[in-house]
């Protein structure tokens, strides 16, 4: 096994970190910095990272990230807002830029804890564990068995 090397950009976070691989095999690892925004760095198509961590806009949180690639790439990031509510922002590689924000449980749902998430055919389903510590599951399964 080789040596740990840090991830270039000088990104410093006291929560665990994430990692994905995206259409075109690019692997990008999550990181929430100081100011509770959500953090990225990737290999660029040469494999080498890039010089830089870049923010995704606009998102906070105080818990680790999600990250899910759907079965045709597609990568997607959801935490849990600073109002305890589910948000995702979807990663459009052909502009390299990320969607707004949108919330996922259309505001009815609250967790102080990071979510996880799977995708099967453009089937999604999400689970956190509620501030009652108890496990829940919201699905859009529509056909498809998890």
């Amino acid at each position: 096994m080789s040596s740990w090397t840090e991830v270039p950009g000088g990104m410093t976070t006291t929560l665990p970190v994430a990692a994905a691989v995206a259409a075109g095999e690019e692997l990008f690892v999550f990181a929430v910095g100081a100011d509770q925004g959500v953090y990225y760095n990737h290999k660029t198509p040469d494999r080498s990272w890039a010089a830089a961590w870049t923010r995704i806009p606009s998102g906070q949180t105080k818990v680790a990230v999600c990250p899910v690639v759907n079965s045709v790439g597609v990568l997607s990031v959801i935490i849990t807002g600073l109002d305890s509510r589910l948000y995702v922002s979807t990663y459009y590689a052909d502009g390299a830029k990320w969607s707004a924000w949108q919330s996922l449980d259309g505001g009815t749902g609250s967790t102080a804890f990071t979510a996880a998430a799977v995708e099967n055919n453009r089937q999604y389903a999400y689970f956190v564990t509620g501030n009652d510590k108890h496990v829940y599951v919201n699905a859009n399964v529509s056909g498809t068995t998890f």
